[in-house]
């Protein structure tokens, strides 16, 4: 009988703090006060729109209605909670991420292809190729045959 009473005291029901109610109301309802202020914070300090944008030479590139049109595309197709944090905002609407990432891609293949034309490149890499035998001679061939030797060594099969 001794038995049963030792293990009904080691299971006794612990009940948890009102305090622990309370703390996790008030730190849900701070979390939205917090939200709630930030959101008015976001509309009220909105930047300023320019009426028109002018190169060096004082040609208007766009206007603040080219703007708003703009913002009207995005309001439209509810295209602010698309694109790369969804992962479909093509299927709604322009993916402007997309696009730029293609056209920074594209601008960059051509620079490097403009570099690795020229003698500097040429040169350099004639120059790394020390570099890169002393690496393949004393960096991955021991540890290739380390792992040989240890495979081999080993009593189980080596896959």
């Amino acid at each position: 009988m001794n038995k049963i009473n030792n293990r009904e005291a080691s299971h006794t029901i612990e009940t948890l703090s009102p305090w622990w109610r309370r703390a996790s109301l008030l730190t849900m309802a701070l979390g939205f006060a917090v939200l709630i202020l930030l959101t008015f914070k976001a509309y009220h300090e909105v930047p300023p729109i320019p009426d028109k944008v002018t190169d060096t030479g004082g040609a208007v590139l766009y206007t603040g209605a080219d703007i708003r049109a703009g913002q009207q595309v995005f309001l439209k197709y509810g295209l602010m909670d698309n694109g790369t944090i969804w992962g479909h905002g093509a299927l709604l609407g322009p993916d402007f991420s997309t696009e730029y990432l293609h056209t920074l891609a594209l601008y960059e293949a051509t620079n490097i292809l403009a570099y690795t034309g020229s003698d500097l490149a040429r040169l350099l890499e004639w120059c790394r190729m020390p570099g890169d035998l002393v690496f393949i001679i004393f960096g991955v061939v021991p540890i290739a045959i380390a792992a040989l030797r240890a495979c081999l060594n080993s009593t189980k099969r080596c896959v």
